[in-house]
C-alpha cells in the first residue's frame, strides 16, 4: 500500500487527466453552446468523474470490499460528486458574476474570466475528492 504522500501525488496526476477533459467540455459549454457558468461546470465536473473513480481505485487506493461492493462504493461517490459540484458551480456562478463587474472586469475578457473561475474553484474539489475518495475505498 502506497503511503499518503504518495497517494495524494497519484491521484492529483490522475485527477489533473481528468480536470484537463473537465475543462475541456467546460470552456466548450460556456463558450461555444453559450451555457451558463455553473451549469457547465456541473455538466463538465460529472463527466470526468467515472474516468477518476475507475482510474483512482484500480491505480491508487487499497481496493477493501468491506461492507459495500465497488458499484455501491461508486453510486455513493457519485452522489457525493453531485452534491459537491452543485454548491462548487453555485460559488463558480457568483465568483464569475463578481469577476465581471469587479474595478478588473476589462482585464479579461469573459472567455478568460470563465477559465480563471474553474481554476480558482479546483484546488478544492480536489482536496475534498481525494479525502473522500480515500475513506471510500480505504474504510468502507
Amino acid at each position: 500500500m502506497r503511503n499518503f504522500m504518495q497517494q495524494g501525488l497519484y491521484f492529483t496526476l490522475i485527477s489533473g487527466c481528468g480536470w484537463c477533459f473537465d475543462f475541456g467540455l467546460y470552456l466548450f459549454a460556456t463558450i461555444c453552446l453559450k451555457m451558463p457558468v455553473g451549469w457547465a461546470n456541473l455538466a463538465s465536473s460529472l463527466v470526468s468523474v467515472t474516468f477518476v473513480f475507475v482510474f483512482a481505485t484500480w491505480h491508487i487506493f487499497a481496493r477493501r470490499q468491506g461492507n459495500l461492493s465497488l458499484r455501491w462504493k461508486y453510486v455513493i461517490y457519485l452522489g457525493y460528486q453531485v452534491c459537491l459540484v452543485s454548491v462548487v458551480s453555485y460559488l463558480a456562478q457568483k465568483l464569475f458574476q463578481i469577476c465581471i463587474v469587479s474595478a478588473y472586469a476589462g482585464c479579461l475578457d469573459d472567455a478568460q474570466w470563465k477559465a480563471l473561475v474553474k481554476c480558482l474553484v479546483t484546488p478544492l474539489t480536489l482536496c475534498c475528492n481525494f479525502v473522500v475518495m480515500k475513506y471510500l475505498t480505504e474504510r468502507i
